[in-house]
């Protein structure tokens, strides 16, 4: 999520959480790539910076702070969501291929993704989707 979209609970939250290239993920994937004798590069994700972009609109079309708030975690859980299914689907591949010094950084990696995901599901529940409270009215006979 851009930083600039950031709202004071989630700024919070991203305040506890290591920014993305000094993640132990980042390791495990430099790693990886040593272990196959490639180059470890960046490459664009589509799928990814769609993720981001609609979660940029539901942010920028939110009335307040509350909605925002929930927006911006709904998009980082959906980014979450997605590196979890990636990640899941590589582990399961170097399984069936035998390659378990990778299967073993790749299930790191998954179970760090799932980590950041509870963490956004207990920072929803504890702080952003709780119900408002109302007054009840009374009824006139």
């Amino acid at each position: 999520m851009p930083r600039k979209l950031s709202s004071r609970r989630f700024r919070r939250w991203r305040k506890r959480r290591p920014p993305r290239a000094s993640r132990p993920h980042s390791k495990s994937t430099a790693e990886i790539f040593k272990i196959l004798g490639k180059a470890a590069r960046g490459k664009k994700c589509p799928a990814i910076d769609g993720l981001i972009e609609e979660g940029e609109e539901v942010i920028k079309d939110a009335d307040d702070d509350t909605v925002r708030d929930a927006g911006m975690l709904a998009a980082a859980q959906t980014v979450e969501h997605y590196e979890i299914s990636r990640y899941g689907t590589l582990k399961a591949w170097a399984d069936k291929l035998g390659m378990d010094e990778i299967s073993a950084l790749l299930d790191e990696t998954l179970q760090e993704e799932k980590a950041t995901d509870a963490k956004l599901t207990d920072l929803a529940e504890s702080e952003i989707n709780i119900r408002p409270t109302r007054k009840r009215r009374r009824r006139h006979a």
